[in-house]
């Protein structure tokens, strides 16, 4: 079996658009993620590269992996993790562990742009995570999921606590 490599440069970044962002959400932008998974051809461990410009969020609100272990390496610049329980700022050059079922969200709250790695294992872990978001009907931030809706191509954040839908995107 040969070896896989792939330069960072060399995959196109994706992510939601700041319209595509809940509203409720804790995330007011999230930066460009590089999904490196794909090309390195991973089973069992996700790989995201992330630029954060000052303000842009690793993902778009709180939120906790109920399987997946994270590992975040800040390449450059600063990024602020919190949680409902504590907050730590991650420099350059530095890892923090994520463990599953952690509530969490990196920010990058300075003024500089800032780069990161992101490893999870295992990899295939979406059905797993919870968001916390703003619900209008519970009038409220409640755990949330995410998932394909049943338009072809579109995805909806729906309340846990009353079954709400209360925001939809497309792919």
């Amino acid at each position: 079996m040969p070896f896989e490599t792939v330069t960072i440069e060399a995959v196109e970044p994706v992510g939601p658009s700041d319209e595509d962002v809940p509203p409720g959400a804790d995330a007011d932008s999230v930066g460009g993620i590089r999904v490196l998974s794909d090309e390195l051809d991973t089973d069992g461990v996700s790989v995201n590269h992330y630029t954060l410009d000052p303000g842009e969020s690793f993902r778009v609100s709180t939120h906790r992996h109920g399987v997946q272990e994270e590992i975040f390496y800040i390449v450059s610049g600063a990024v602020t993790f919190g949680s409902d329980a504590a907050e730590t700022t991650v420099e350059a050059g530095e890892l923090v562990r994520i463990p599953p079922g952690t509530s969490q969200l990196g920010t990058n709250d300075g003024d500089t742009p800032a780069t990161g790695l992101a490893i999870g294992a295992p990899r295939e872990y979406e059905e797993e995570t919870e968001w916390l978001v703003e619900c209008p009907d519970c009038d409220e931030r409640t755990v949330h999921t995410f998932g394909e809706a049943a338009t072809e191509g579109e995805y909806r954040y729906e309340c846990t606590g009353c079954g709400h839908e209360t925001y939809r995107v497309s792919a």
